[in-house]
């Protein structure tokens, strides 16, 4: 019964410590659809870090004349972007950046990532390999820290895959936290969707904070 709920009090303390940067269940918007140049907007959503989230699309690429789309549709909790054939785009979602403002830190966030390192996106769906990349600003976006990878295509909504971007080698450098841009760059025909962004403690955080739940439960139960 003991393991049982000093297990559960380690699940409980890494729960604890996730922060959800953005679940995309408020804040609706949608680009329309465009085939040359670049939309920006930020939009208004209560839940996300900053109060205030931006999202941009470029169209790089676009020899047939079809087009792209960017869409959030907060009811479902969808951010969801999709490309006709040949249309090659890029597309940034940004945090910690004011109204009308790409400076980073212009809205800083003021968050420590320094016990919360890994960065986990959960992709919803893709069709086809999607480079991408998260950036993290510090000391009012005069400094950054990147990790980029690769998504693997094939993702489908009955199996979603959680991706992610482990920032653990910066930890000394991240407590202050001012903004985030999370990078994509969309293949022609390719289509994908993502559901929500989460800050969680790396392993070793979560069961170092496990085990000092469970060393208190044990001196409770002792002076009991």
């Amino acid at each position: 019964m003991r393991t049982l709920l000093g297990l559960g009090l380690v699940c409980f303390a890494a729960s604890a410590n996730a922060l959800l940067v953005d679940d995309f269940t408020s804040g609706t918007y949608n680009s329309g659809y465009i085939s040359s140049g670049s939309v920006i907007d930020w939009t208004a959503a209560a839940g996300v870090s900053g109060g205030i989230r931006g999202t941009y699309m470029e169209i790089q690429n676009n020899p047939l004349g079809g087009d792209a789309r960017l869409r959030v549709q907060s009811s479902l909790g969808v951010f969801q972007v999709s490309s006709e054939a040949d249309v090659d785009s890029v597309v940034q979602i940004a945090y910690g950046f004011a109204t009308g403002s790409t400076t980073p830190g212009s809205n800083p966030l003021n968050l420590n990532f320094s016990s919360n390192p890994l960065v986990k996106v959960t992709v919803r769906s893709n069709d086809v390999a999607l480079p991408s990349s998260v950036i993290l600003f510090t000391n009012n976006g005069a400094s950054s820290f990147v990790r980029s990878l690769t998504i693997a295509g094939g993702i489908t909504p009955a199996s979603p895959q959680v991706i992610t971007y482990d920032f653990t080698s910066d930890v000394a450098s991240l407590s202050d936290v001012d903004a985030m841009v999370f990078q994509f760059d969309g293949a022609p025909d390719g289509d994908y969707a993502l559901t929500n962004i989460n800050v969680v403690p790396e392993p070793a955080s979560m069961i170092a904070i496990g085990f000092g739940a469970v060393a208190m439960l044990r001196r409770r139960n002792k002076k009991a």
